[in-house]
């Protein structure tokens, strides 16, 4: 195996984009390898990017940040940034007469899960070239307790220490406006048709909406009983994101903003990372016509799934996700160090940030958005 340290500003992804949308396998916007830096320049924290060649041909990719207390991947988004082509991968172990049955636990934890890569914390973000060799799959040295801190946000359960009470709410878009309203259950069409003859109306844009959407987001966080992330990380996203659509969708009713979402694209894939309604309008329907604004931008895009993004399993979030028709996905959150879903906790600070005034709960929200994510 050889490894090549660069800056992941000095190397251009395009090979690699190409392979992944090339591979026909399952793909998530955290793959988008652009992504990762964008979240170093957002939080300030140090990201490490590895890229696994096979006959200089990628087919492999990974990438965690540093957020001072441990390595992640990837902070504030619902997956990580893992993906192995594993049909090329076992083309070329047969190539090289290789036998060896290889999956992505398997490789993650032989290729990606160690020291030599996270053993140390710069301020310089740093990418790694390794191009795998025949011999690395031959002999296997059984690996000791990493003493470093590494969690992952993956479809895939990669450790035995990991939790996997979120799910992934996922639809399979129509080719057209038409087909995709066609194929919605009865009353998801009659909800977004009502929501229209309420009175709500939608923009759709960019930055120019940041206020209007950061709103009605922060508003309804706080009535969640939790922080927001600060208004400077969605001024970030929406300027520098790149490799598909960076979209702000804003509800209104009688000149008001009441609903706002983002909406991301990559390949072809759409994903909802941040949705917010106010509760008092609700009764409007405004989440229903948001979310159909944002597919058919998803659609005129030439994405083939919309991700309504993660929630709780059975929450009534997760409920309302499943009205649309959608394929749940496991979310597991990998660690590889013992982890614990600390529920009773969360509900009880939940309740404490209700108490506190809004403007009090801002002022917090750039620390925590730098601890919890």
């Amino acid at each position: 195996m050889k490894i090549q340290e660069t800056h992941p500003g000095n190397y251009s992804y395009s090979r690699l984009i190409e392979a992944i949308a090339g591979a026909g396998s399952d793909v998530n916007l955290s793959q988008n390898p652009e992504l990762p830096a964008l979240i170093s320049k957002t939080m300030n924290w140090p990201v490490v990017s590895l890229v696994f060649l096979a006959d200089e041909k990628p087919v492999g990719w990974f990438a965690a940040l540093n957020t001072g207390k441990e390595w992640f991947s990837l902070p504030h988004y619902n997956n990580g940034a893992f993906w192995l082509d594993k049909q090329g991968l076992d083309r070329w172990l047969l190539t090289n007469e290789v036998s060896v049955q290889v999956d992505e636990p398997w490789f993650f934890n032989r290729f990606v899960n160690q020291i030599e890569y996270f053993n140390r914390i710069d301020s310089v973000n740093k990418l790694m070239l390794i191009t795998l060799e025949p011999n690395d799959f031959k002999v296997i040295n059984q690996p000791g307790k990493p003493n470093f801190r590494l969690r992952h946000r993956s479809y895939l359960p990669l450790s035995p220490n990991r939790l996997e009470h979120k799910t992934d709410s996922l639809l399979q878009l129509g080719e057209s406006l038409e087909s995709q309203m066609n194929a919605f259950p009865s009353g998801i069409s009659y909800k977004i048709r009502k929501a229209l003859r309420n009175g709500v109306t939608t923009r759709t844009g960019g930055a120019e909406l940041l206020d209007d959407f950061y709103q009605v987001y922060r508003q309804n966080i706080y009535h969640l009983g939790s922080f927001g992330l600060p208004k400077h990380f969605f001024e970030k996203l929406m300027q520098d994101y790149s490799g598909g659509k960076a979209q702000i969708v804003v509800a209104d009713y009688q000149g008001k903003p009441v609903g706002g979402a983002i909406l991301l694209t990559w390949l072809h894939y759409a994903e909802n990372p941040w949705f917010a309604t106010h509760r008092s309008h609700n009764y409007l329907y405004t989440s229903y016509l948001l979310h159909w604004e944002m597919m058919k931008s998803a659609i005129g895009a030439g994405c083939r799934i919309y991700s309504f993004g993660y929630s709780t399993k059975g929450s009534g979030v997760h409920r309302f996700k499943q009205q649309w028709g959608t394929t749940d996905r496991t979310i597991f959150l990998n660690s590889n160090h013992p982890i614990a879903y600390q529920l009773k906790k969360m509900q009880y600070l939940r309740r404490i940030i209700r108490k506190l005034p809004l403007a009090f709960t801002k002022l917090f929200d750039n620390y925590i958005a730098t601890k919890y994510y």
